[in-house]
């Protein structure tokens, strides 16, 4: 490197030094995390890289197959019934898809070795059931989801399929999508495909997310979960844990990078579209936060605003915009009262905004993002990109009222 480069490179390393000791604490804690989930994205895509060489998952057969699938008529009049009916469907599927592998060259309970979340060696069998789904997470579901329609719980017959080379996963993912799973008395159609090798989540998280339609003959129909994956699929969760297991060590379960990455760890799993596992490490952070918090001295807005503005997102993309409103004003409170900055409680006014947006409530939007758009007007000026995007909001929820 030249001596002007090298002067160059120097001076900007100063100034950004400069430019992160002025940061506030909210503003610091949040590149910390964006930093971390950048380092995570590099390392499933330094993953994907060498493992996925010849992109063998991106044939046009195994484009994703979006819709919202529901069980069918027949499968319970509710949620014991169709919990009471789920043991032959998951006997069935267990069988077909065993047979099914044995086809394919491949032992259902051969073993792949692989880091888990927490970085440690795990070994994954090729084909996992998962016992059926408790009564009282189905319920929570339910209820949080999906209105208390059981008819939308598609997770209650589970299972997951881990292979360990690219031409295993392209070859096996075929198979399914073009229906060979079925027997005598039963056949399996996939009726919801989520292609998380292409359509790559932000966290760099590459799998499969299906659902598939069970039925049997005499006992009707019932959907179920399969999760796909290769054993490098969790390279952010690795990263994540191996992090978490050093900074336990350091500053015991309660230590502010504790708390964060706990929080990571639940964004990666939001990401990758496991909510309940997502809300379950928020809910761990959360204790921590408020076990570490002096609310006299306002840290407990500061610790927990961000873990339950995080967790009304979660709700929200779960489409369970009561909930999620619910914590998005909390959050909001919690941030006035710990005087957080401004522009921090602009994006949870504008969250709040959304969401109401989202349930169809216009009037109450409208409110709202009249409430953000003075807010940036006043914080970010007129012609901010900001402010354009909240005239833009405040614009069509007016037409739509």
């Amino acid at each position: 490197m030249k001596k002007k480069e090298l002067e160059a490179s120097v001076a900007a390393e100063e100034e950004e030094k400069k430019a992160s000791a002025m940061w506030s604490p909210t503003t610091t804690f949040m590149m910390e995390k964006i930093d971390g989930m950048r380092r995570a994205r590099n390392a499933c895509d330094v993953a994907a890289a060498r493992d996925m060489p010849e992109g063998l998952m991106n044939a046009p057969g195994l484009a994703s197959i979006p819709s919202k699938p529901e069980q069918p008529p027949g499968s319970g009049k509710d949620l014991g019934e169709l919990r009471g009916k789920a043991p032959v469907f998951l006997d069935v599927l267990n069988g077909g898809l065993v047979d099914f592998l044995t086809s394919m060259g491949i032992d259902p309970e051969s073993e792949v070795s692989a880091l888990n979340e927490e970085g440690a060696t795990k070994t994954f069998r090729a084909l996992t059931m998962a016992p059926l789904k408790t009564a009282e997470s189905c319920t929570r579901k339910m209820t949080d989801d999906y209105d208390g329609d059981h008819t939308k719980l598609c997770d209650v017959v589970r299972c997951s399929i881990t292979r360990s080379t690219e031409r295993e996963l392209a070859a096996v993912l075929e198979a399914l999508v073009d229906g060979k799973i079925k027997g005598k008395n039963f056949k399996v159609t996939v009726v919801r495909l989520k292609n998380r090798f292409v359509e790559v989540l932000f966290t760099g998280i590459r799998d499969c997310l299906l659902n598939v339609l069970v039925e049997v003959e005499g006992h009707g129909g019932h959907v179920c979960e399969i999760q796909y994956r290769n054993k490098e699929n969790d390279a952010a969760l690795v990263s994540y844990g191996k992090a978490l297991k050093i900074r336990i060590k350091l500053e015991g379960e309660g230590g502010t990078n504790v708390i964060g990455t706990r929080q990571n760890i639940a964004m990666v799993y939001g990401a990758k579209g496991e909510h309940e596992r997502a809300l379950e490490e928020y809910e761990v952070a959360l204790k921590l936060s408020k076990a570490s918090s002096d609310p006299e001295n306002g840290e407990e807005g500061k610790g927990t605003a961000i873990i339950i503005g995080n967790m009304g997102s979660v709700h929200k993309n779960m489409e369970n915009y009561d909930k999620a409103l619910e914590l998005f004003k909390r959050c909001l409170e919690m941030e006035e009262k710990a005087g957080a900055e401004k522009a921090t409680l602009l994006a949870t006014v504008g969250y709040i905004a959304n969401t109401y947006s989202n349930m169809g409530r216009y009037s109450e939007a409208v409110e709202w993002y009249e409430r953000t758009l003075a807010g940036a007007e006043a914080e970010l000026g007129k012609n901010h990109p900001q402010t354009l995007a909240s005239v833009n909001n405040l614009a069509l929820a007016w037409t739509l009222t």
